[in-house]
């Protein structure tokens, strides 16, 4: 059994086997200062005309994380962090980083839900309750998410569909396969393997080894 608190299997001090996708900008920046940590200025380069999109998701994810991981100064939105390496997108100029994080740093929650976070969709109960609440927008001329969000005219439901983003921290019995987590910074002992395209670079954390 999985909860977002003491309770989830993961005791204080248990260290979280993750995988992330990083830049060598980003190693850099940890060899440099001993770690590293996001600006919201980096999500509007990165996402540009979409970035108000991801400026309501991750807004609401930093608030909530927030309460459940005090963030350290200067850390404006958490990193994303996986399970599973097979789960992390690595492109040609990114690395493949092998972490062991304490659970005590991590915020833990559902990876699917956060999905529909990020469509600024409904996250429901289960799938009838979404469908219900999907009808109810519809009756009111709504067929878009994003409507809710970029009109003046929808305040009631955009209330709801933000009140029921909470959902993704309930992880309550949920499959190890389906969590995600994220931290608000990557430190240089976290950093346990550093993988890039090639085998052959392939090391232990910044020893080198």
């Amino acid at each position: 059994m999985l909860r977002d608190n003491k309770e989830d299997g993961f005791s204080p001090g248990f260290m979280l086997h993750l995988w992330t996708a990083q830049t060598d900008a980003v190693l850099d920046c940890i060899r440099e200062n001993g770690f590293s940590q996001v600006k919201m200025e980096f999500i509007d380069r990165k996402y540009e005309e979409s970035a108000w999109v991801f400026k309501e998701a991750y807004g609401f994810f930093k608030q909530r994380a927030g309460l459940l991981v005090k963030p350290p100064e200067g850390a404006e939105s958490p990193i994303w962090l996986f399970f599973d390496r097979s789960w992390v997108y690595l492109s040609q100029d990114s690395f493949l980083l092998e972490l062991s994080i304490p659970r005590e740093r991590a915020v833990l929650f559902g990876r699917e839900r956060w999905q529909k976070v990020l469509n600024l969709s409904y996250v429901g109960k289960d799938r009838e309750d979404e469908a219900r609440f999907e009808q109810k927008m519809n009756q009111m001329g709504v067929s878009a998410y994003w409507e809710v969000f970029q009109s003046p005219f929808y305040p009631y439901l955009k209330s709801e569909i933000k009140k029921s983003w909470n959902r993704i921290f309930d992880i309550d019995n949920m499959d190890q396969t389906n969590l995600g987590a994220a931290v608000w910074q990557i430190r240089q002992e976290d950093v346990v393997g550093i993988n890039s395209h090639s085998a052959s670079e392939e090391r232990d954390g910044f020893s080198g080894k």
